[in-house]
């Protein structure tokens, strides 16, 4: 009944869109181009992008890149 659940629902219903399995086979330009309800692309668009950045902190947590890391953290923050 929570908001968790109304949020992956809606991420559920974007990939159903997209024709993908799930929005870790989507991209930023599937969601740009989809026609979706603004609150479904807004938050598929959110778990799209963090996707990405968690896979470039894995990058400089591995290069020791803490300023870049530091960066990607304020950039999720910001996407929630």
């Amino acid at each position: 009944d929570g908001e968790y659940n109304a949020r992956r629902a809606d991420c559920e219903a974007a990939a159903r869109a997209l024709g993908v399995v799930s929005l870790r086979s989507a991209d930023t330009a599937m969601i740009c181009s989809a026609v979706l309800p603004p609150v479904v692309a807004r938050r598929a668009l959110h778990v799209v992008e963090e996707i990405a950045r968690v896979r470039e902190a894995a990058d400089a947590i591995e290069s020791g890149d803490i300023a870049r890391m530091g960066a990607l953290m304020r950039a999720s923050h910001a996407s929630l």
